[in-house]
């Protein structure tokens, strides 16, 4: 019903209720967006024709009202007084967490859908859906407080009035990031949708890898962009000058380096962490998995992927002590950066460890002693990784710098201390915080493989270090060569590369036979080269029905070594370092010489 006359005068005389949001109101916000937003995508996959973008248009045309509602909304309830401010954004985020997970439950085409729980009594299905309703909650549940700090970036004056235009800066970053984020949970939800009791492992598998993809995506960098673009915008709108305002900046200037020191010994103190977390992780695998699991390609994949995971936790907490300890406007979205800067130093720091562990018997997870002339290992493959996971520590930053400072309020008040505890012990509590994460995160590392398989050896003919002994030579191999090594008839060597993690085939095949001393080898198009001081012939065939080789051709004491290496064209560039660095290990033996 339309409000009374009455009520309406009295809104007039106090219009603090019109300001009020609570956990009802963004639960509605959250609702409409989702639910809009589904039935938006039914429509355009039956009138349109399939488009990588038909599904962004009804998030889009969604969030475009519910972004502007609840921004409204936030800015108003920075008008109330007293010390609820906080906990109702909260309040809201709840409730607008809860709205967008449950949405597209309740949608008319997922009603008719008999395997999601409540429809299905499957106990799976029940558990599937409660764990998609935390995570989504937990994922927007920041959102109405960030609104509330942008409002505050915008209020710097000494009356706080809203600055012109920011209302409408901070709808338009709320609404990218309800559009982004509503298109990427309708797009996940999926999971939920197609679960069945067989594809339980798959399901499993697949969450554990969905934030590690979304934080891949073009979406996830503008999200950040965003959270760092608003505030900047409203602060430097409140320094904006009048015409012929001429004031000195030396003053600033020093205050801006003042500020900038602190920072900077932060952000080197995370890479220090990430240098110290990286070699200790390396040590202690060594020390406790056995050299069959640790030579094994995929369990070594694998451990890169959890020392990435540990970059970007160490980059995590060391924003959060960063905006713990600064106390300027811009601290938030200061730290947010700090945690796309650390992570993306601390994954180059990381290609760096492993060059060094390679080359450090202790810190080595691959071999006991390093080639002479040669640290194996080509870390250059993780250069792809030093900007999604700039993206991952920012996203999550934005998701517990504010969970971080209204829990610091709530135990403040709880321990009897103002409402604002000193800095030094703030920072404290975050330093200790992160060492625990990372410590657990070590331990969980280097459980991934069961440790208790020590003493068992390489299958095939590879020695304790890696070493595959033929007639009259040796050659060092990576660890994903091991996994198909055979002596397939004497003088006659097959080494296949393990694609099983990356997919990249590759074969190395070593023949020997006794010829001739006086022998003459040609081959037209080759150059020469030298395979431990020996000459030898090399030629490539970049395409030679459908496949790359590289051959070489030498003649040592009698004994002709004939090597080949086949591979398909599009992936000798990714074994090429690899292959490299095998063949210069290359030593003649003792028998031969």
């Amino acid at each position: 019903m339309h409000p009374s006359g009455q009520d309406r005068a009295a809104a007039l005389l106090d219009p603090a209720p019109l300001y009020r949001c609570g956990f009802w109101d963004g639960l509605a916000v959250g609702l409409i967006a989702a639910m809009g937003a589904e039935a938006g995508q039914g429509l355009v996959y039956l009138l349109l024709t399939a488009s990588p973008i038909g599904g962004l248009v009804p998030a889009f045309i969604f969030a475009l009202f519910s972004g502007a509602a609840l921004t409204v909304a936030m800015w108003r309830m920075q008008f109330l007084e007293g010390g609820t401010l906080t906990a109702r954004r909260w309040a809201v985020g709840l409730g607008l967490g809860i709205g967008v997970a449950i949405g597209p439950v309740i949608a008319l085409e997922t009603a008719y859908d008999q395997g999601v729980a409540p429809d299905s009594l499957h106990t799976g299905a029940f558990a599937v859906l409660a764990i998609w309703v935390v995570l989504v909650t937990f994922i927007f549940m920041s959102v109405p407080a960030w609104i509330g700090r942008w409002a505050d970036a915008w209020q710097q004056r000494e009356r706080r009035v809203p600055a012109r235009g920011g209302m409408i800066v901070a709808a338009t970053g709320t609404w990218l990031v309800l559009a982004i984020g509503i298109d990427l949970v309708l797009a996940y939800f999926t999971f939920v949708e197609e679960f069945t009791a067989t594809t339980k492992i798959v399901l499993e598998q697949t969450w554990t890898f969905s934030g590690h993809d979304a934080a891949r995506t073009a979406g996830a960098w503008v999200v950040c962009l965003v959270f760092i673009a608003v505030p900047l915008a409203g602060y430097i709108a409140g320094h904006r000058r009048p015409a012929g305002d001429v004031r000195d900046t030396a003053p600033k200037l020093r205050v801006l380096l003042e500020r900038g020191r602190p920072l900077i010994l932060i952000c080197l103190a995370g890479i220090v962490m990430v240098i110290a977390v990286t070699l200790v992780t390396a040590a202690a695998a060594r020390a406790l998995i056995a050299p069959a699991i640790r030579w094994n390609g995929v369990y070594f994949a694998n451990f890169l992927l959890f020392e990435e995971q540990m970059v970007i936790l160490v980059a995590v907490m060391v924003a959060l002590i960063a905006a713990a300890t600064l106390t300027y406007v811009l601290s938030d979205t200061i730290a947010i950066a700090v945690a796309a800067v650390v992570a993306a130093l601390g994954v180059l720091v990381m290609m760096g460890s492993l060059t060094l562990g390679n080359c450090v018997a202790p810190f080595s997870l691959t071999y006991n002693h390093a080639p002479a002339n040669d640290c194996p290992g080509d870390p250059g493959f993780m250069v792809p990784h030093i900007f999604p996971a700039a993206i991952e520590a920012a996203l999550i930053g934005i998701l517990l710098i504010p969970a971080a400072y209204y829990a610091g309020i709530l135990v403040s008040r709880r321990g009897g201390l103002s409402a604002r505890p000193g800095l030094s012990a703030r920072a404290l509590r975050w330093l200790a915080a992160g060492a625990v994460a990372v410590a657990v995160t070590i331990g969980i590392a280097l459980r991934v493989p069961d440790a208790s398989a020590h003493g068992i050896q390489p299958t095939g003919s590879t020695g304790q270090d890696g070493w595959v002994h033929g007639t009259g030579y040796e050659i060092r191999l990576f660890p994903n060569w091991y996994h198909l090594t055979r002596n397939v008839t004497p003088g006659y060597t097959l080494l296949a590369n393990d694609g099983t993690f990356t997919g990249i085939p590759g074969e190395l095949v070593i023949s020997t036979k006794a010829i001739s001393p006086k022998t003459t080898v040609r081959v037209k198009g080759a150059r020469l080269v030298l395979l431990d001081g020996e000459r030898a012939l090399f030629i490539v065939f970049p395409n030679y029905k459908g496949h790359y080789y590289a051959e070489w051709i030498t003649v040592r004491n009698g004994i002709e070594y004939f090597i080949i290496f086949r591979t398909i064209p599009s992936d000798h560039t990714s074994l090429a370092p690899t292959l490299t660095a095998m063949i210069n290990s290359w030593q003649w033996n003792a028998t031969s010489s």
